[in-house]
């Protein structure tokens, strides 16, 4: 089959990232891609392996929006997929004026506090849940509380249907020696314990909440190393550098920005933290989990489903019971039952959250609505 994905970046992103996976990954199908912005970090690295990525710009001229038509008519997909809030409504109007029906809604959202989300976000949200009932065929979501929350928002819950996100393990496996390699490069004692955190700074993320917990460890004598990498998390960030400031953490906190390396600090890390305010089905939980580190998470989106057993859940901006909870996980380093910790959660990505598991599930969905199509036309 010939799919045609619709996506509103091509940045760095957790969306971003599976879209990039599955092309990459399944060899069943063949993939084209239309970012609305720009080309991106994945765009580079979809067209290094050879998937033809078109590069819209709609935010900087909305008359391209024609172009998205006039790609459709050329390529004459089997389906088209799309990923995201702008993109599912984006691809909805471009499926009806060029009468192609199979069309698959990807949503990766799960916070819709009206204090938090932009006014822009909620009109589309309020007109993607009216519509959802007549244009999509089937609406994707990577996390079963996102499911839940916009089935009670509106949308068409006969269509809705969970697909996890899915992680490479040929990629990201417990290797011990990373350790090693991050402590040289910072200059760091080898018996040291390493946090740390990886997502770009924003809203979302609630560093705040992250450094006030540090700042609290920190004041109780505790020793640590915290590690921050992502877009924008460098120390010219004047908003990131006043919260590790009012801490008083310059000392002790590694802004390690934009990397490439993500398994190697995933594996150097003693403990994993997301401080998250929203999340869906975070990627960067299940890859640190695939790495054998262990996990203390937020309670939002799927978060807790995917930790399970194997690590520890926190209530959102609580930076009190964050650092007691992170405590008492330090506590337990070097104990007999850490080891097992880390193995449980290693295997609980492996028999979960597998990538082949993900790609199975899309192409079970795909090939459904693309046989559905030819029954209907041969009729």
């Amino acid at each position: 089959m010939k799919i045609l994905h619709i996506i509103n970046s091509l940045d760095l992103g957790g969306a971003e990232k599976n879209l990039y996976t599955i092309c990459k990954n399944d060899d069943q199908n063949e993939h084209i891609v239309i970012s609305l912005k720009n080309l991106g970090y994945f765009g580079k690295k979809l067209e290094r392996i050879r998937v033809k990525v078109f590069q819209i710009n709609l935010d900087k001229n909305l008359l391209n929006f024609f172009k998205i038509i006039l790609i459709l008519i050329n390529i004459k997909p089997n389906l088209v997929q799309t990923w995201m809030y702008i993109s599912d409504l984006i691809g909805s109007l471009v499926c009806v004026i060029t009468f192609k029906y199979n069309l698959i809604w990807g949503v990766r959202h799960t916070n819709l506090n009206p204090k938090i989300e932009k006014k822009r976000t909620l009109i589309i949200l309020k007109i993607l849940s009216k519509i959802s009932y007549y244009i999509p065929k089937k609406i994707i979501f990577c996390a079963l509380k996102s499911l839940d929350v916009h089935s009670r928002v509106g949308y068409d819950a006969k269509k809705s249907i969970y697909i996890h996100n899915g992680i490479d393990l040929k990629k990201f496996f417990p290797k011990k020696e990373s350790k090693k390699k991050l402590f040289e490069e910072l200059n760091l004692d080898k018996n040291e314990i390493l946090i740390g955190t990886v997502g770009r700074f924003n809203l979302y993320k609630d560093f705040n909440t992250l450094f006030d917990a540090m700042g609290i460890l920190k004041s109780k004598g505790i020793k640590f190393k915290l590690i921050l990498a992502g877009r924008e998390n460098v120390i010219e960030n004047i908003k990131l550098k006043k919260m590790i400031d009012k801490n008083k953490l310059i000392d002790i906190v590694y802004l390690l920005g934009v990397r490439h390396d993500i398994p190697d600090i995933m594996n150097a890390l003693d403990i994993y933290i997301q401080s998250s305010m929203d999340e869906a089905s975070p990627n960067v939980v299940m890859e640190a989990m695939a790495c054998g580190t262990p996990c203390v998470v937020t309670d939002v989106g799927d978060s807790a489903r995917i930790v399970g057993n194997t690590g520890w859940i926190v209530s959102p901006q609580n930076s009190t019971l964050m650092a007691k909870t992170i405590q008492d996980c330090l506590k337990k380093i070097g104990n007999k039952d850490w080891n097992k910790i880390c193995d449980e959660s290693h295997k609980r990505i492996k028999d979960n959250f597998s990538l082949e598991s993900m790609i199975n599930s899309y192409r079970k969905i795909w090939s459904q609505i693309n046989i559905e199509s030819k029954n209907i036309l041969k009729k």
